[in-house]
């Protein structure tokens, strides 16, 4: 905050302080209002800041700005408010797409990935950060988008093969169209319930913001270090495949409501349970040089969004 006495040269202060401060005396009454104006403005910035502005606020800063919320969630209606301007700026290309990606899953996103090689395209050689070559992706995420993961719509999976010859439309010789949405979890991070709901807000706002002509692969693995973490993975496939849960016959489901039903988060979905547990130092044996706890197990998920 600007102080007017201090904004005064240095030989006002000390002629002034000879005097009595008759001068400060009278500069006393305008610093006050000064700093009144001050603190109206800041409160005013704060009613316009979609952090700390009143819930009903918000809908006043989209419509400022030609907006409609996707979410339904204060929380998100606040992200989403501060991202206006880089969404509109953005539409239509994957960077759109990765802003809509952060905002989906949050602390699931790791990164997205456009399947561009390098040395093609319009700019040669060039390569951004969200480009990759679709070879060194790894082996698991390759096995379910060439369509060898077990799908749980088979009608789905029998249409799509009919109408263009493979269940997933990306084609590895020319994967121009395609980009993925990579996200990860691990078995002690994992909430049942919790990755359904960011699932269904980005497939419910994807179409508003992707590239025309594109393939979106959204890609969840969790890996699995112990046997026991296993459970976790078998919930997570649950909760995005819609699986029944029949506690009095199958099993208990540590969380997740008796008997619920839904269906698959979209009918493209497949997935992939790996089990190549490689040798566990933690009480089991000593591997004698080979890297501790070591394991390419886990759960692979994914589905195809165009």
């Amino acid at each position: 905050m600007i102080e007017l006495y201090k904004l005064l040269p240095e030989i006002y202060h000390v002629e002034d302080e000879k005097l009595g401060f008759p001068l400060k005396r009278f500069l006393e009454p305008l610093q006050a209002k000064l700093e009144e104006a001050y603190q109206d403005e800041k409160a005013l910035r704060l009613v316009q800041d979609p952090d700390h502005c009143r819930e009903d606020f918000l809908q006043w800063i989209a419509q400022s700005l030609g907006w409609s919320y996707m979410s339904t969630q204060t929380e998100h209606r606040r992200v989403e408010a501060k991202e206006i301007v880089n969404f509109h700026d953005l539409k239509g290309t994957v960077y759109a797409m990765r802003l809509l990606s952060w905002i989906s899953f949050g602390p699931l996103f790791q990164r997205l990935y456009e399947f561009r090689p390098a040395g093609r395209g319009k700019h040669p050689g060039s390569i951004s950060e969200i480009q990759e070559d679709y070879a060194k992706m790894n082996q698991w995420f390759r096995y379910l988008i060439e369509g060898s993961g077990d799908f749980t719509v088979k009608e789905w999976k029998e249409r799509k093969i009919r109408l263009r010859g493979k269940p997933y439309g990306f084609d590895p010789r020319n994967p121009y169209w395609a980009y993925c949405v990579y996200l990860f979890v691990t078995p002690q991070d994992y909430v049942p319930g919790t990755v359904r709901p960011r699932y269904e807000y980005f497939i419910r706002n994807y179409q508003r913001w992707h590239p025309a002509g594109r393939f979106c692969y959204v890609y969840i693995h969790m890996p699995f270090f112990r046997e026991e973490d296993e459970t976790a993975g078998d919930h997570l496939v649950d909760e995005l495949t819609g699986a029944l849960h029949w506690d009095s016959y199958w099993r208990l489901d540590e969380g997740i409501r008796f008997d619920e039903f839904k269906p698959p988060v979209h009918p493209s979905i497949s997935h992939l349970k790996v089990k190549q547990y490689k040798k566990l130092d933690t009480g089991k044996y000593f591997d004698e040089g080979w890297r501790w706890d070591e394991t390419v197990s886990g759960v692979h998920i994914m589905i195809e969004l165009d």
